[in-house]
């Protein structure tokens, strides 16, 4: 794995891109992938999203971060029809932490 040592300054230089680049870029660049099984699911970059979000439209909320959590509240419903709960609860949480990127 990832030294831990070197954690902290990674977590400050993906912020720190986040933050000049803006989400919208940041994200065409590396893409949270949450409810694409195919590819590297990247949630870990919503905590880093929520405090480095700094100066954007609500356009870039509407057209990017909306969709997912439509996704996510369909998929907690297929998990719940099928029994799958802590599936279900996993997508509910995950499509939360998307609700609060919004700015206060």
């Amino acid at each position: 794995g990832f030294p831990k040592k070197h954690i902290k300054t990674l977590n400050t230089a993906i912020g720190a891109a986040i933050a000049a680049m803006g989400p919208a870029s940041f994200l065409q660049v590396l893409p949270l992938n949450i409810t694409d099984a195919a590819d590297v699911d990247r949630t870990w970059l919503l905590p880093l999203l929520k405090t480095h979000i700094q100066n954007t439209d609500l356009a870039f909320f509407a057209d990017s971060i909306l969709p997912i959590t439509v996704d996510l509240k369909n998929l907690a419903a297929e998990a719940a029809a099928q029994g799958l709960a802590l599936q279900e609860k996993s997508n509910l949480m995950l499509r939360s932490q998307l609700v609060y990127l919004l700015p206060s």
